[in-house]
């Protein structure tokens, strides 16, 4: 189906020649098809972490941007739909901090949350509490699945959806935490938190970009400007969440030596006791 053009077949792969008029796309339909939708909200609210959450969904959206096609009713092609590009501010390091670790932060405000089709850029404030931040949201997950390893209970299906939405391997990592006691596992689990919440938003944000860049090639009339500065906002954003990613690796990697030391030093003091 060619959607730049004002004639489309309407039983070409479902293709609709009045999108206005059908209605809302169903869930099969918004996979290929652009009409109604806002590209970065749909992708959100796939995300078993964060669909249920309106404040750090509208956060999520500030950080990436979009890519919007809204038709009115009766509309007959997309030359008859307005496309605009939602803009990025990832490259502002008070957003990702505000998203792992809460804050008041200045967002896109989405008109409805079902399409989020008319947002108003940069009109909501939002105060993420700290408890609400992402790497909290990851700490209370891995808690949970610390203590069904620990108890020896099968992880539950939001736990499962929560170790498959990583690269890393969150589910070793647990279990290494649930050998640990004292202080320093406290601080491995703060630091298996950071790292993953950094994970899943750097992962969660090449799909949505991914999306978007899928979607637009669907569309045209978007000046290639918009477009050209939406890419390069969102290069930002993914070289500032590598940045901190190195950061804490860099952690990680001490705290894990420290850790080894630990263990064979409390081995050699149990061999002198016994």
């Amino acid at each position: 189906c060619d959607w730049s053009s004002d004639v489309c077949s309407s039983d070409l792969n479902g293709c609709r020649t009045n999108p206005g008029a059908a209605g809302p796309a169903t869930a099969a339909e918004k996979e290929w098809d652009p009409v109604n939708r806002n590209l970065a909200w749909d992708a959100i609210q796939k995300h078993p972490l964060l669909a249920s959450d309106r404040e750090l969904s509208q956060l999520l959206m500030t950080l990436t941007g979009s890519v919007i096609i809204a038709c009115p009713g009766g509309a007959s092609g997309l030359d008859q739909c307005t496309k605009s590009v939602l803009p990025a501010r990832g490259g502002d390091e008070s957003i990702v901090a505000a998203l792992l670790d809460g804050g008041v932060i200045r967002a896109h405000q989405c008109d409805t949350y079902d399409d989020c089709l008319n947002p108003i850029a940069n009109h909501l404030t939002i105060t993420l509490a700290a408890n609400a931040g992402l790497k909290t949201k990851v700490l209370s997950q891995l808690t949970g699945i610390v203590e069904s390893i620990r108890t020896r209970t099968p992880l539950t299906a939001v736990q499962i959806d929560f170790v498959n939405m990583t690269s890393l391997p969150v589910y070793k990592m647990a279990s290494v935490y649930a050998s640990l006691h004292g202080a320093s596992s406290e601080a491995v689990m703060g630091q298996y938190a950071e790292v993953i919440a950094l994970d899943i938003a750097y992962s969660w944000l090449m799909k949505v970009t991914h999306e978007v860049e899928e979607g637009r090639s669907h569309l045209q009339g978007i000046p290639p400007e918009d477009l050209t500065a939406w890419s390069n906002q969102t290069q930002a954003l993914r070289m500032e969440l590598l940045a901190r990613q190195e950061k804490v690796s860099v952690k990680m990697t001490a705290l894990e030596d420290m850790i080894a030391r630990t263990r064979e030093i409390e081995k050699v003091l149990q061999g002198e006791t016994a």
